[in-house]
């Protein structure tokens, strides 16, 4: 059975037409994709009443890591967030095929914290997707 390591992908953002990846990232949240259904039954129905299945819902993608205030890319994290820019990103899982998953988005959500005694201080991002994922093999 084949399986995916996670040790070894990147999560690249699209800077200057440049897939650029981004450093020191620690955990890349799960990909889920989403549809949103409508009930459209009543209880006056006599019948059953169709569900509308058809909407597509964007999704996002949670990002930790540990941060580095001197690395470029975690400053354009703030630009990025800053600008509310919509974004081109890739994911590229460690297997040996290289499957790699693509998608528009903009970040909805970045944080830095906590700061503790017991560990490095994080940077936690939440990446709204605007468009589907498309995954290369």
């Amino acid at each position: 059975m084949a399986s995916t390591p996670g040790q070894g992908s990147t999560l690249k953002v699209t800077i200057s037409a440049s897939p650029t990846t981004i450093v020191q990232i620690t955990e890349i949240g799960a990909v889920t994709r989403k549809r949103t259904v409508i009930d459209f039954s009543s209880l006056s129905d006599t019948q059953e009443q169709p569900i509308a299945s058809t909407l597509k819902r964007g999704d996002e993608v949670s990002v930790k890591g540990w941060l580095d205030c001197t690395a470029t890319t975690h400053a354009y994290l703030e630009t990025s967030y800053a600008g509310a820019l919509t974004e081109a990103w890739l994911i590229t899982y460690a297997d040996s095929n290289a499957a790699t998953l693509g998608f528009s988005g903009f970040l909805s959500e970045l944080s830095y914290g906590p700061a503790s005694i017991e560990g490095l201080v994080e940077i936690n991002c939440k990446i709204k997707m605007t468009t589907l994922v498309t995954v290369t093999p």
